[in-house]
């Protein structure tokens, strides 16, 4: 994939899933392209590895979820402090 500056970067995998055999082949996916190729954009990712380019948006998907339910609860839990101290 390419950083801001344009250059071009080795293709990382991250994985924290466990047990499926789909994302078993998408590690060894990953890990071949990670191994032998340069990704400069993800258009480039989509055309060369389609079910890892998947992968990868659903993961980022999947983050932005988790973040937003975190940030959730944190402001449910401030404004049940809030009520608490105003004597409600």
């Amino acid at each position: 994939m390419s950083d801001a500056t344009g250059k071009s970067a080795h293709v990382a995998e991250s994985h924290e899933a466990a047990g499926s055999t789909s994302t078993n082949n998408t590690t060894k996916e990953a890990q071949a392209l990670a191994s032998t190729m340069t990704i400069n954009s993800l258009s480039d990712l989509k055309a060369k590895s389609p079910q890892l380019y998947n992968y990868m948006m659903q993961s980022i998907g999947m983050n932005i979820c988790i973040q937003m339910k975190q940030q959730q609860d944190n402001l449910a839990e401030k404004w049940r402090e809030m009520r608490e101290d105003q004597g409600g």
